[in-house]
């Protein structure tokens, strides 16, 4: 798990926990419903789950 978060999926992890982070600040600053913060949280947990491969950010290929 620690090597799938940090090294293969670092780009998706970033992501998903910035889209948690505003998730979070919106529901404390009261900008948005409890219903619209759980859908961005819960959409930040997708990308914290998925490979960095699967939103098109696949390995670099070396050039022969």
């Amino acid at each position: 798990m620690k090597n799938r978060l940090i090294v293969e999926g670092l780009i998706t992890t970033i992501i998903g926990l910035l889209i948690i982070s505003i998730s979070i600040y919106m529901w404390t600053s009261q900008k948005a419903s409890q219903t619209e913060s759980l859908l961005m949280a819960g959409l930040g947990l997708i990308f914290l789950r998925a490979k960095s491969s699967l939103i098109g950010l696949g390995p670099k290929k070396e050039k022969e």
